[in-house]
């Protein structure tokens, strides 16, 4: 569970350290994948039939798990842009509750 004393500018930040590691985590998954594919390929061609399915089976189960790594990616990257409205929102309030109070005290004195 996330720490519920997390300023908007701390929230985003830990969401790009985030967004980094689960890129370079999915492009290994990725990468991994492909060679699997590609050693299911050779074996094929040299007709290790028993081989070539484990290989291919393999390189599906690392492709889903790049694919689900992906998607969580675009959530964070969602995420990330309501981060960045909040914060915008959140520094236009205090400018305004600044400018109100700055006006109230004026019509005072």
């Amino acid at each position: 569970m996330p720490n519920q004393n997390y300023t908007i500018t701390e929230y985003m930040s830990d969401q790009q350290i985030r967004a980094r590691s689960h890129t370079k985590y999915q492009r290994m998954l990725l990468y991994v994948s492909l060679v699997f594919f590609a050693v299911g390929l050779v074996t094929l061609y040299f007709g290790f039939i028993v081989v070539t399915v484990l290989a291919l089976g393999i390189g599906v189960i690392f492709h889903q798990g790049s694919s689900q790594y992906m998607q969580l990616k675009d959530q964070m990257t969602e995420h990330h842009y309501l981060a960045m409205l909040i914060a915008t929102q959140q520094s236009e309030l205090v400018a305004l509750r600044s400018e109100v109070q700055r006006m109230s005290h004026g019509d005072h004195t």
